[in-house]
């Protein structure tokens, strides 16, 4: 009898331990879903970094008077003045989809571009987008779908991470190849 509860338990391990291999997680900005060549691991709220915070947080512990922590704040498009991203979209929170794509093909961004390179398959392209300039905090650069969406009940003026479209300046950049004061245009990529 306890053998046979241990090769049941061994096989039930097996299978909760198995890992499907080969597969590539990225993360489309914008969006709260994933193209048709990709399954949507979660679905979830930008916030800084950017990170893609689940809908579904679980906690674990509280510190009610530390007063030396890091922040984490949602992020909202910041594109009242656009006129290639919807301007209705300013001050709205902003979704993001974890995807996976099952080939295991490395996934690239690759800023500048609105098509992939010979050799790769386009997941989605869009914008490239990240915090103001001239803020304090530092920034990290994401693609943002071409056609974005927004989070229902999420428009307040919060300013946490902002998400601003990100333009060329001739100079350190060579031009014209670039063009000074353009929107960068993104696509994320993955191997065929």
């Amino acid at each position: 009898m306890i053998s046979l509860i241990l090769v049941v338990l061994e096989t039930v391990l097996k299978e909760v331990l198995t890992v499907p291999s080969g597969g590539t997680v990225y993360t489309r900005w914008g969006r709260k879903d994933c193209p048709s060549s990709a399954k949507l691991v979660y679905s979830g709220y930008a916030g800084v970094e950017p990170l893609c915070l689940p809908r579904d947080p679980q906690w674990e512990g509280y510190s009610r008077y530390n007063p030396f922590r890091g922040s984490v704040f949602g992020a909202e498009y910041q594109v009242d003045n656009s006129d290639i991203i919807n301007s209705k979209l300013h001050d709205h929170d902003v979704p993001c989809a974890v995807c996976e794509i099952v080939s295991g093909s490395p996934v690239i961004v690759i800023p500048a571009r609105i098509r992939c390179y010979p050799g790769l398959k386009k997941k989605y392209g869009g914008y490239l987008m990240a915090g103001y300039w001239n803020h304090k905090a530092g920034s990290t650069y994401s693609c943002v779908d071409k056609y974005p969406q927004a989070l229902h009940g999420g428009y307040q003026n919060h300013d946490g991470k902002l998400f601003y479209p990100v333009e060329a300046w001739c100079g350190t950049l060579p031009c014209p190849s670039y063009r000074n004061e353009w929107e960068f245009t993104c696509v994320v990529c993955s191997k065929k």
